[in-house]
């Protein structure tokens, strides 16, 4: 007949009051049930414990869950209690549940039953009992192997280093454990950054507590899976998963290279994609040119702007044509009608029956395409500029861009340029002028985010080079709170 002893006994209301005896737990298991075993049994007891704290207890604020370990014989068995309403569970192994990332209950149960021995569920679902037998004793006594100086040590042409540097280095996920424990040996930066583990932490890790749902005897080889895989603080999240033998003809040594696929994920890619094909429509700087100098700053708030611009310079005529437009609000709206405005502007500037347009009738005509296909429950600033180096003059055309500035005698000041805005009215009025210009001269046509940070900046006495090197350091110094766009042109 065995001997059960109670080992230890707790009774907590919330988390934190059970995370403090996390690490005291872990310690009896592992002494009892071995290192492998012992965190299988805390990672599933931790589970359990969690289950009847949000769900059992859900509802009740004075409810509290009792844990007691005992030691039935060669095993352990842990039995967490709630207070709250019963759980019923046929308690069948149902890997499927894994696979299906919208099923938003139904794994924990799952992990506990691959986790552990047996599960048992009494007073009718109020106690679940789990039991984890002892380990093999060849398990227990087998002597741990002389550690090498590094976990994975390289060596190239000579030389022997750490190999955790180098897969540091790397962006992907990459996991490294040993099979015959289940024991961690590395998780590179970018994994630690996924699981949300630091350095430390990951020491006495096991594979179970980042991929509890894992087949210990599925992807020895090389395999690929979509799983669900586990951050530190419980949270669920699918991935796909690579698995490779790290040593050739055994697999001792396992390395996992890890994809995040939730939909938050993918829908980050997909808006740093939009934001590299955006960047991609932008003109880059001319600064080969003896005559004039076009330089420019694009600095979206979150990835993607709502701001765009664009110029052309014929060299033969010696004419700088551009525009910059500001279209209300940020984000991926925003930028969805910056393309269709971006191409309206190139026609109105570089189709061959705009060609000989005035400034103020491509203006209204690309207010009146906007206003009637694009614009009609939202707006846009935008300012566009012709300059003539034969005749050393700067005209330009309005619409809700306010002032922009300009450079003279070594002093930047603001020149007001009033006019309304695009997409209010097929009939509105945009602010014309024409600014005679020197060498030595520049104008900076900028959206409305940068004005805003140059407020009470008039009159600055400043080269060309030190005004882009200031809006350049106002632009990048601290959060933005707008999309930052500045077009700068000097006349040489």
């Amino acid at each position: 007949m065995s001997v059960t002893e109670i080992l230890a006994s707790l009774s907590f209301s919330t988390v934190d009051e059970f995370a403090l005896h996390r690490e005291g737990l872990l310690h009896l298991f592992r002494s009892v049930c071995g290192p492998r075993r012992g965190m299988r049994l805390f990672t599933a007891v931790n589970e359990a414990a969690n289950n009847a704290l949000f769900h059992g207890n859900n509802g009740l604020p004075d409810a509290r869950v009792e844990l007691r370990v005992l030691k039935e014989g060669e095993a352990l068995s842990v039995s967490i209690r709630s207070e709250g309403g019963c759980f019923a569970h046929d308690l069948r192994p149902d890997p499927e549940v894994f696979m299906d990332f919208e099923m938003e209950s139904g794994r924990g149960v799952q992990i506990i039953l691959h986790l552990v021995d047996e599960v048992t569920l009494e007073e009718s679902g109020r106690m679940v009992v789990l039991r984890m037998r002892n380990e093999a004793p060849e398990e227990r006594q087998a002597s741990p192997p002389a550690p090498s100086p590094f976990p994975l040590a390289v060596e190239i042409a000579g030389f022997r280093f750490n190999g955790m540097n180098l897969l540091d280095m790397f962006g992907e996920s990459l996991v490294v454990w040993e099979t015959s424990t289940d024991r961690i040996i590395y998780m590179n930066e970018a994994a630690r950054v996924l699981y949300g583990y630091s350095l430390e932490e990951t020491d006495d890790l096991t594979i179970d507590e980042v991929y509890p749902a894992r087949d210990a005897s599925a992807g020895r080889v090389f395999s690929v899976t979509t799983t669900m895989h586990r951050k530190k603080g419980g949270v669920f999240f699918p991935v796909q998963a690579t698995f490779r033998s790290l040593a050739q003809d055994t697999d001792e040594i396992m390395m996992m290279v890890v994809t995040d696929v939730s939909q938050e994920t993918l829908a980050k890619e997909d808006v740093a994609l939009a934001s590299a094909i955006q960047r991609g429509f932008l003109p880059g700087d001319l600064t080969g040119e003896p005559d004039v100098e076009v330089r420019s700053i694009f600095r979206p708030m979150f990835m993607i702007s709502g701001d765009l611009f664009g110029y052309h310079w014929d060299p033969e005529d010696r004419v700088l044509n551009g525009y910059l437009f500001d279209l209300m609000g940020h984000g991926v709206p925003a930028a969805l009608q910056t393309s269709a405005m971006l191409v309206l502007f190139r026609q109105a500037f570089e189709d061959e029956e705009m060609i000989g347009t005035s400034l103020l009738e491509k203006l209204q005509w690309v207010n009146a395409i906007a206003a009637e296909r694009f614009l009609s429950e939202s707006f846009a600033a935008a300012i566009c500029f012709s300059l003539n180096l034969r005749e050393m003059s700067l005209s330009y055309c309005s619409a809700g861009v306010n002032a922009f500035l300009h450079g003279s005698g070594g002093v930047m000041s603001k020149a007001s340029s009033p006019g309304s805005l695009l997409g209010l009215s097929r009939r509105v009025e945009f602010g014309t002028g024409e600014i005679s210009t020197k060498s030595g001269d520049y104008f900076i046509f900028t959206s409305d985010g940068f004005l805003d940070l140059m407020h009470g900046s008039e009159d600055l006495a400043m080269s060309f080079n030190e005004a882009y090197d200031h809006l350049f350091t106002i632009g990048y110094s601290g959060a933005s709170k707008d999309d930052l766009s500045a077009l700068c042109v000097h006349v040489r």
